[in-house]
């Protein structure tokens, strides 16, 4: 039946009061440390919402010296203690020693004071319920008036909760909420961070870096400066233990200096589910206990439990939240390693936010480093990228920059590496532009080759020669391209320049043909050694010009190019030979030898 069932026999029996001690150490211990950072809690917390009454003692104090302008440190609380007869009753200056000892993260004093604070709120309601309660068991109780008396507490919770929190523009000002880069001009602190790529895009290389230069001091990428030496934590589901251990090798030896040099960095190899809570307290256990400041992921998608729900902003944006809360309570710049699309005709232009997959992301991400390759991977570089990088965020920073990365080949003299090289976005350009035209003059150079080629081979196939007409009818070329292929031929020596004959009809009279031989300039492969490529046997009837067997010349002679010597007397002009090695109709001297 309703309204029969009895509460357990020891609901109102006392029990230790909801609390937060540790956090209430922490806070109190944090405020000695940075005092500054009492501006961030006093509009949370009064003293009452203190559960140890040391804690209410201390935190009064704080307040006090505060409102009066005085510095708040172990000497000054010590001295108002002591002047208003209380520092029998918060333990002496050793307790002020103490707890400066027990604050593992100052910057985590907003989330000790809200644990705090729901912790007050839990107390007060209990108090309440158990009066009502209480009352409601007396014989008179009204319980119009009980109820309407916790209604009214509840409110009056509600409005001590002072959700939403808010302050004035004065407050604003003096709040020490201010920008702090982790990497000058490319990295904010305490936002969520995305880094983004296509495939085999260096995207965990780049984080290794990221995460030894933010631990170290050293520049990240070799040129950019580390403005805060943080504490970092690399979380890797993929690669493996062995290839993050080699890269981070590499990475180090380019920054001079040994990977075990690098004490403040922490690498794990297994990731949080995000959206199971337990995992998501052990995941900011971790942050505390190792006071990071940064935290990478590699890779987001096998953190999100959200099935076939990539697209759906709604389901993506929920678990991306409940990232960007961590962040926040731990003071934790959360960097996530996620993937892009591929854009139509877009493959090796500079990515941009709109590419990073899946939805949601892109509105999570108050910050991105974009990677994208200029152009497609060539093994036969071994190991040699071209990539973009394209930094940006909501705090204003904007950059972009063209990267060539040389990792080498394990069969390199000294093994891989990693070299590299930053270039403006317009340098990278006209090298691009460059590149483009040494190629096309190259292809053009190799096309001329290959015509050069052709043009060598069919005068190779024709050792008497041929005219230029010739050689374009077999070609089936247009009169430039073949004669600057003999042209280079010629001044290569590989041509020869020769006359060659044609016997042509010139005119047709009473049915009959008249003909005639005219000579035209041709070219041939030099003769050397008695042959030009081939094994020839020229005669007199199908060579114009002397026998291939020259007699000695006649009165002196004149080289016509070929290297046999011609007879001034008739050079130039149409002969012939009579068999004997003379000209026909020349009378022959006597020689001694006859």
């Amino acid at each position: 039946m309703h309204g029969t069932q009895q509460p357990p026999p020891d609901f109102m029996e006392a029990k230790i009061p909801p609390n937060a001690m540790e956090a209430e150490k922490a806070l109190l211990g944090s405020i000695l440390i940075s005092p500054k950072l009492l501006d961030e809690v006093s509009h949370l917390l009064s003293s009452r919402d203190f559960y140890n009454s040391r804690g209410q003692t201390l935190y009064g104090l704080f307040l006090e010296l505060h409102n009066q302008g005085t510095p708040i440190d172990t000497v000054s609380v010590a001295q108002e203690a002591d002047r208003l007869g209380l520092l029998d009753e918060i333990g002496g200056p050793v307790v002020l020693v103490e707890l400066m000892g027990s604050s593992p993260n100052t910057r985590n004093v907003v989330y000790y004071a809200k644990e705090i604070r729901e912790a007050s709120r839990k107390r007060a309601a209990l108090e309440m319920f158990r009066g009502g309660l209480k009352r409601l068991h007396e014989p008179q109780a009204d319980v119009d008036e009980v109820l309407g008396e916790v209604v009214d507490f509840t409110n009056q919770l509600d409005s001590d909760a002072d959700w939403p929190y808010h302050i004035d523009s004065i407050e604003l000002n003096r709040s020490t909420d201010d920008l702090e880069y982790l990497i000058d001009g490319m990295l904010v602190a305490g936002q969520p961070c995305i880094l983004a790529g296509g495939k085999k895009c260096l995207k965990t290389n780049l984080m290794i870096d990221m995460a030894l230069s933010i631990s170290s001091g050293t520049s990240f990428l070799g040129r950019f400066p580390v403005k805060q030496w943080v504490r970092v934590g690399l979380m890797s589901g993929e690669s493996g233990p062995a290839t993050i251990k080699e890269t981070a090798k590499r990475i180090a030896m380019n920054k001079y200096r040994d990977l075990e040099s690098f004490t403040d960095i922490r690498w794990s190899f297994d990731l949080p589910k995000f959206g199971e809570a337990k995992q998501e307290r052990q995941l900011q256990r971790f942050i505390e206990r190792n006071d990071l400041r940064v935290l990478m992921i590699d890779p987001a998608y096998l953190c999100l439990p959200i099935g076939n729900d990539a697209g759906n902003l709604f389901v993506v944006g929920e678990t991306l939240k409940q990232i960007g809360e961590i962040g926040q309570r731990t003071e934790c710049t959360i960097i996530l390693a996620h993937h892009t699309t591929k854009s139509s005709g877009r493959e090796f232009a500079m990515p941009e936010l709109a590419d990073i997959a899946w939805s949601g992301f892109q509105e999570f991400a108050r910050q991105w480093f974009l990677i994208g390759r200029r152009k497609k991977y060539d093994p036969e570089q071994g190991g040699h990228h071209e990539l973009w990088l394209n930094v940006g965020g909501s705090a204003g920073h904007s950059c972009g920059w063209a990267l060539n990365i040389d990792e080498g080949t394990r069969d390199d003299a000294g093994g891989r590496r990693w070299d590299v090289e930053i270039l403006s976005p317009s340098e990278a350009v006209r090298d691009q532009v460059n590149e483009q035209q040494e190629q096309k003059q190259k292809a053009t150079e190799i096309e001329l080759e290959n015509r050069i080629d052709k043009v060598l081979e069919l005068f190779q196939e024709h050792p008497d020669g041929l005219t230029t007409s010739k050689a374009k009818a077999k070609l089936a070329w247009n009169h430039h391209k073949v004669k600057s292929c003999i042209d280079i031929l010629i001044e290569r020596g590989e041509l020869e320049q020769v006359p060659i004959s044609t016997e042509v009809v010139t005119k047709i009279e009473d049915g009959k043909s008249k003909k005639s031989v005219r000579t035209y300039p041709g070219y041939r492969v030099p003769i050397l050694n008695g042959t030009n490529g081939s094994e020839l046997v020229q005669t007199n009837e199908d060579h114009l010009g002397p026998p291939l067997v020259p007699t000695p010349p006649i009165g002196g002679g004149t080289d016509c190019g070929g290297g046999l010597p011609f007879n001034d007397a008739v050079s130039g002009k149409d002969f012939e030979t009579n068999g004997t090695g003379t000209l026909s109709g020349e009378k022959k001297e006597a020689g001694p030898y006859e």
